[in-house]
């Protein structure tokens, strides 16, 4: 039997689980972010779409992140913070690249590998069980963390009640390499889940860049489901560029933004930068480096006493990230999603030293870069004066002409606020 839609029924204040609740419609989104800062501003951008079209909607976001606050949220979302695993090196196991391991750094003290996973399987589950969400969006890890399959449990109750919640998994344009993502897609039962436990998967990219049907081999039973939404640009306000360049100290000479990311991948880009900077290789530019709030207190020490000097700024954070972006005339950084998303979107000449491994952004460098969007700098050739080269071909080059589809943000919306009914 089909599952019949709280309008339907005139429920509208059970939930699921049997819990009294308003009759406002209710999302919940799931972001684990606790290395990068890609899934938590993604989340936030799409909940503000969601409830920019329906204002009465009450959500809340379940994260890893310890930056969710840092960024302006809709009044009608709020944010819990579950127990982190901190992302560590790349390992081998078996051929499988995992990317947390509950028996290294980061675990909460006091806690055992099996007590922490639990403890964030339950809090999801109660949160789920109270809240009685009618959607349940996850970013980019459909089981959650991988080493426990956190939220099957919570997916399996939501979707089996009469009034079952619609379910959305959103993934980025590039999950990992083809070969890896097939392989561990069935090993962690992601095929499965995607399979079995979503109604719809949304892919934020462009099959221009990226086909993930064909790439992944992904069977009907799921490519069916998924609609690529294209890559989501912000609607975020930006401030007038002469304003920002003018707190810069830009007006008369090129300005540089250089973007690590979260800043948990190190200093290697920073560094590189501010070296050719110190030996005059990028000639008369100002320049905006953000070291990213994840950034060892070491390595960020190391930076801002490196960057003292004229026309030059060093920050661990950038509040108003999208204005800067706007106002560079050449940007410097990984190859995360959002970064390149956001300068692609504003037409700007973008140099990228993608991180090796997980190998979703050297995927995105290379691709882009063979479209003729962005310039690629791999890691093991990133030296200062190859970067200060890559700089100045910029500054002396055209804008590159995009043509990549920005409406993700607009049709993901569309299909998330489209569900709550």
């Amino acid at each position: 039997m089909g599952r019949v839609r709280r309008g339907d029924t005139g429920v509208a204040g059970i939930s699921p689980f049997g819990v009294s609740l308003d009759a406002r419609p209710h999302a919940l989104f799931f972001a684990h972010d606790s290395f990068g800062l890609g899934h938590i501003r993604r989340s936030l951008a799409l909940a503000g779409e969601v409830a920019r079209r329906r204002p009465d909607v009450a959500m809340l976001l379940l994260t890893s992140s310890f930056l969710g606050g840092a960024w302006q949220t809709p009044e009608n979302l709020d944010l819990i913070k579950l127990p982190s695993l901190s992302r560590t090196a790349v390992y081998a196991d078996e051929g499988y690249r995992q990317r947390t391991h509950p028996e290294r750094q980061g675990q909460p003290r006091g806690t055992t590998a099996g007590t922490f996973h639990t403890l964030r399987e339950q809090m999801i589950h109660d949160v789920a069980t109270l809240f009685g969400p009618w959607l349940f969006v996850a970013d980019n890890e459909p089981v959650g963390l991988t080493a426990s399959r956190e939220l099957v449990r919570t997916l399996r109750d939501l979707r089996s009640s009469p009034t079952g919640t619609q379910t959305i998994a959103g993934l980025r344009d590039i999950y990992d390499e083809p070969a890896w993502t097939r392989t561990a897609w069935q090993r962690f039962g992601i095929s499965d889940a995607l399979e079995r436990l979503y109604d719809r998967i949304l892919i934020y990219g462009d099959p221009v860049v990226f086909d993930a049907v064909a790439e992944f081999g992904l069977p009907p039973s799921i490519a069916d489901k998924i609609v690529y939404t294209g890559y989501i640009r912000k609607q975020e306000p930006v401030r007038p560029t002469a304003e920002v360049r003018a707190d810069l100290g830009a007006e008369d000479r090129p300005l540089v933004i250089v973007t690590n990311g979260g800043g948990g991948a190190g200093d290697d880009l920073v560094r590189a930068y501010l070296q050719a900077l110190a030996a005059g290789a990028l000639g008369e530019v100002s320049s905006l480096i953000v070291t990213g709030p994840l950034m060892s207190e070491r390595e960020r020490a190391a930076a801002a006493a490196a960057g003292k000097r004229p026309h030059t700024r060093v920050i661990a954070f950038d509040p108003d990230h999208l204005s800067s972006l706007h106002a560079a005339d050449v940007i410097v950084s990984r190859a995360g999603y959002n970064t390149v998303t956001e300068a692609l979107s504003f037409g700007k000449r973008l140099i990228v030293v993608p991180q090796e491994r997980p190998g979703e952004q050297r995927i995105r460098a290379e691709r882009m870069a063979a479209l003729g969007l962005l310039h690629l700098l791999p890691l093991d050739r990133l030296t200062p004066d190859r970067l200060a080269r890559s700089v100045q071909a910029a500054l002396a080059g055209p804008p590159p002409e995009v043509n990549l589809d920005f409406g993700g943000l607009e049709r993901a919306g569309e299909i998330m606020a489209e569900a709550l009914v």
